[in-house]
């Protein structure tokens, strides 16, 4: 009794997980894979079509028409495609996926360039800004993203749902995002104030294709090894294409990882500013011009990047217009750089763009301007 009571455990655990009821069979999954590779008319117009919804919603700045993009985009199926001829050893379908996702890609970024440069717009928004840092919480939902795509076109239940997987993780948006940025000049504008920063114009098509490259990468080593867990495959055939995937996951571990730091740094930057600016009103309560200007300053932006020991900050406020805001924001930045060097090794290297705005109070006695 004792010696079956572990086989059978193993056995349900293995019909339940592994080889349950309602799995697709080796065939019947490769037969749709291969369709999936396949350059056709109904792949380029939905991609198409997606690539101008969602560069019209980035330029907008609409995130009800990225995400209806992404639902329409059909770049998750060769993706999962490459994925599954990987695990097989299947090299031809491997080679398909990748023809079809490359294809794919440079009509998207031409496409979105060609929209951008028709539009005549040289301004960029919050929807755009939001797909140029990449770090290893993007590469973790890739790979979230790859694991559920995989497994749902195992299973005949599931086998319908990769267009709601699409939504979780972003793929047309950034090669959008990538052929606007290459058509951005050093002058380009955040839309919402009209300030220029031009470090910003060479980091957007980097950082954007950056973020689709770690999806790509995410996607294919995750689906790959659901694929594989599932005996679809061995890994005593595809072990070569096991080694690239983890070498180029650890590739991008560097750069992810940097521009994750950039991320908490920037973070920390701004929840530090605004323990300033707090502690500067309650202290300020007495002194009624100066508490007025502390209660309209705003970090409008935010951007870090490190440079060897150096942290170049670009900062956007929105601050009063009065002779008393210079030396108040100067002070702030000599407190906050010094807090940040003394948490860390880095200097603090700040450009900072204000944004004058006139407030009004209005009461039925007086009217005042601050």
């Amino acid at each position: 009794m004792n010696d079956t009571h572990p086989a059978t455990i193993t056995q349900k655990v293995n019909n339940w997980l592994i080889h349950p009821n309602g799995l697709r069979d080796l065939e019947t999954v490769l037969k749709s894979r291969e369709n999936a590779a396949k350059p056709n008319l109904e792949f380029f117009v939905l991609l198409i079509i997606a690539t101008i919804i969602a560069t019209v919603g980035l330029i907008d700045n609409s995130a009800a028409a990225v995400i209806g993009a992404m639902i329409i985009a059909p770049l998750m199926n060769p993706i999962v495609s490459l994925a599954f001829g990987v695990a097989t050893d299947n090299k031809k379908l491997a080679r398909q996926s990748i023809t079809l996702i490359t294809i794919g890609c440079l009509l998207v970024i031409l496409t979105s360039g060609i929209i951008y440069q028709i539009l005549d717009i040289n301004f960029i928004d919050s929807q755009i800004l939001s797909r140029t840092s990449p770090n290893l919480i993007d590469l973790s939902v890739a790979i979230a993203a790859g694991v559920v795509g995989a497994f749902a076109q195992s299973r005949s239940k599931l086998v319908g749902s990769l267009a709601g997987v699409a939504v979780a993780v972003a793929l047309v948006p950034p090669l959008c995002v990538t052929g606007i940025g290459l058509k951005l000049s050093a002058q380009a504008s955040l839309q919402f104030n009209n300030v220029i920063i031009p470090s910003l114009s060479h980091q957007i098509p980097e950082g954007a294709f950056l973020l689709f490259i770690t999806n790509l990468i995410g996607i294919t080593a995750a689906g790959m090894s659901v694929f594989l867990i599932q005996r679809y495959g061995t890994l005593k055939k595809c072990w070569k294409f096991v080694l690239i995937c983890l070498a180029l996951t650890a590739l991008l571990c560097a750069p992810l990882s940097k521009s994750l730091e950039e991320f908490r740094i920037s973070k920390n930057i701004e929840e530090a500013f605004k323990d300033y600016r707090f502690r500067e009103l309650r202290s300020a309560s007495k002194d009624t011009k100066q508490s007025d200007i502390w209660k309209y300053i705003r970090i409008m932006h935010c951007n870090t990047q490190i440079e060897g020991d150096t942290i170049k900050l670009d900062l956007v406020m929105q601050a009063p217009d009065t002779e008393k805001t210079h030396p108040i924001l100067k002070a702030a930045f000599q407190a906050l750089s010094d807090r940040v060097e003394a948490q860390s090794d880095y200097k603090l290297k700040s450009t900072i763009s204000v944004v004058s705005n006139h407030v009004y109070e209005f009461d039925p006695d007086y009217q005042k301007e601050i």
